[in-house]
């Protein structure tokens, strides 16, 4: 087996030295007790019949396949979104690479839909996520057993959704997610340690693409987006978070924000208090200690300025509330079983006129989902999980990005 590895390492050399660059810093082990092949962030098991069975060109497509789920950190990415969900979705994903590069073979019964070519996996599974709005004949197979959400509105649940997808695209669990695997891995998969890894990789792909390619500057779309997840620092989001809060209620320029919207420009008062309206998304895209870092972050800010009042709902397509924040809000957070739809959010809060009872709304969640068409009057912050939509492409309000 080791001369199959010899001659793949070999053939990208030629071809493709940035995907070379990433295959030599992966470690491979050919092992009876996978069925196929899986990652878990570090270490590459195959199965050695398996692999013997396949064809040249696919043995060097499920080489690559599997390299790029190491690399990209897929199975360490997942948080507490629904796992075959996001397996089938960072398919898709590398396969779109592989296709876009070209001279390989996707590996059989792996997901491939040329359509979201381009996107990341965060942006694959809430698009997969949200199959189930997108024909009548869909919508019918996920709403056999509809449940309320809350706004009187039949809605899937999580396993329903799931089971519409598996119908529409093949299965092939090949990430093993770092807390289900045995033995010790070779590369640190705790997160951050993990990404600084691969980070030092990705710095040395780019010097052998740039150096040894005859397609010099190109790769992937797709393989670009995720890169850039990796790479791109992180903004300070507590200094932020802080910042956006305690400027208020004197930072105002002289204005009341709450009558803005109306037209009338009163002076603030520093007696009045700070009304902060707070969005959790809960559609399964939030891990559970962000979300505790993020909630431990405001109560601390809330317990520090005694005028701030902070009012929390729950939000996947449906809404859940008003509770009280509270540092434990984390463990008994309420899992959504579907797609976000921010507009689903914002149009009730001004049907209900609450969007212009608070001076703040703050936003947790991964970015994923659909916007409204207009922006709600009251300010805006987004705070984005690791791994979440790219900053520019929020439609309005700023942007915090979540990072220890």
């Amino acid at each position: 087996m080791e001369r199959e590895i010899t001659a793949y390492l070999l053939k990208l050399r030629k071809a493709h030295p940035f995907f070379a660059t990433l295959s030599m810093f992966a470690r491979y082990r050919f092992v009876e007790r996978v069925e196929q092949f899986e990652t878990d962030g570090s270490d590459i098991s195959i199965n050695p019949a398996y692999f013997r069975g396949l064809l040249e060109r696919e043995k060097t497509g499920v080489l690559l396949h599997i390299t790029l789920h190491t690399a990209l950190l897929h199975a360490i990415r997942v948080g507490v979104r629904n796992r075959t969900v996001w397996n089938i979705a960072s398919d898709i994903v590398v396969n779109n690479i592989i296709l876009e590069a070209g001279d390989f073979d996707v590996p059989p019964q792996t997901s491939l839909e040329t359509r979201y070519s381009g996107l990341s996996v965060e942006q694959v599974y809430e698009s997969l996520m949200n199959l189930h709005k997108s024909s009548d004949s869909i919508r019918e197979a996920a709403l056999t057993e509809p449940y309320d959400s809350g706004d009187g509105k039949p809605r899937p649940n999580e396993a329903q959704i799931q089971g519409v997808i598996q119908k529409l695209y093949p299965v092939l669990n090949d990430l093993a997610y770092p807390e289900n695997t045995i033995g010790k891995p070779s590369v640190p998969t705790a997160g951050h340690s993990a990404e600084r890894y691969w980070k030092n990789v990705f710095r040395k792909a780019e010097v052998a693409m740039k150096y040894g390619s005859k397609q010099q500057g190109t790769l992937p779309a797709g393989m670009l987006r995720e890169i850039d997840r990796l790479m791109n620092p992180q903004l300070d989001w507590r200094w932020l978070l802080w910042n956006f809060t305690v400027r208020t209620p004197s930072d105002f320029s002289g204005f009341d924000r709450r009558f803005v919207y109306r037209g009338i420009y009163l002076d603030k008062l520093e007696s009045e208090s700070l009304d902060i309206l707070l969005a959790i998304d809960t559609s399964g895209s939030i891990d559970e200690e962000e979300l505790r870092q993020f909630c431990s972050e405001l109560v601390a800010i809330q317990n520090t300025y005694h005028f701030i009042n902070v009012v929390l709902y729950y939000v996947d397509a449906g809404i859940y509330g008003p509770y009280e924040l509270a540092p434990q809000s984390a463990a008994s957070i309420p899992i959504g079983g579907g797609g976000t739809d921010f507009s689903v959010f914002f149009e009730h809060m001004n049907r209900t006129s609450q969007t212009q009872e608070f001076d703040l709304i703050i936003y947790f969640t991964d970015g994923f989902g659909a916007f409204p068409e207009r922006p709600p009057s009251a300010e805006t912050l987004w705070v984005v999980t690791s791994g979440g939509l790219e900053s520019d492409q929020f439609p309005f309000g700023q942007v915090a990005r979540l990072s220890n």
